[in-house]
């Protein structure tokens, strides 16, 4: 791109990886499959498949995941611009993701109502078990007027594309901004796509643990 271009704005997409995803991804995968013994799972954005509740990071079974995500949380909170309050980002809420064949989760986020006390400002999802063609993260930008007037670019760019597609790879964690519109592509693959989702919301007032 030209040197004399400048972009105005910009919406961040955080990826980390766990040091060692195969004992990791092992452990979850357990608790996973336990967890939907125990749970006839939810119906959310998910198109087929099964979603679980969304209360696992208060089980034990998934605290070695909410420790990866608190590692790496301040960090996020500070690069985003929340100063000295990021350390009141905290994980509220966490939901396990089972996409057999053919299954997907149709476009959506996770932005707060107005006014909500402790409003949800970051979204993520860890990847446990990822086969190839089995589904890549979709983030979508419904503010962008590219995505209604159609113009006949000749090549995507990051000024004219409101379609970021994100490969998922096992063992990472991404980190977003609750509002973003995102959604994940079929499995075409004849195995399941596991994944963990889960909201992080800025804490203003005290919340109680709920089971």
């Amino acid at each position: 791109m030209s040197q004399n271009l400048s972009m105005l704005f910009s919406v961040p997409l955080w990826t980390f990886k766990a040091e060692s995803p195969l004992v990791l991804n092992k452990q979850l995968l357990q608790a996973v499959k336990e967890e939907k013994k125990m749970d006839s799972g939810v119906s959310i954005s998910n198109r087929g498949g099964w979603q679980s509740h969304g209360k696992l990071h208060f089980k034990e079974e998934f605290k070695n995941l909410v420790d990866l995500i608190n590692e790496h949380l301040l960090q996020v909170g500070k690069d985003y611009g929340f100063g000295a309050m990021s350390s009141k980002l905290k994980v509220t809420s966490m939901w396990a993701n089972i996409n057999d064949k053919a299954c997907s989760n149709a476009m959506h986020s996770h932005q707060s109502p107005v006014g909500m006390p402790n409003p949800l400002v970051i979204s993520g999802c860890y990847y446990v078990k990822v086969p190839k063609n089995s589904g890549q993260f979709v983030l979508e930008d419904f503010s962008r007027p590219m995505r209604y007037l159609q113009l006949p670019f000749q090549e995507q760019n990051l000024m004219n594309s409101y379609t970021i597609k994100v490969p998922p790879k096992e063992g990472s964690v991404l980190f977003f901004p609750a509002w973003m519109e995102h959604s994940v592509e079929a499995n075409h693959s004849n195995e399941e796509r596991v994944s963990i989702a889960f909201n992080v919301a800025l804490i203003n007032q005290p919340m109680q643990k709920k089971l």
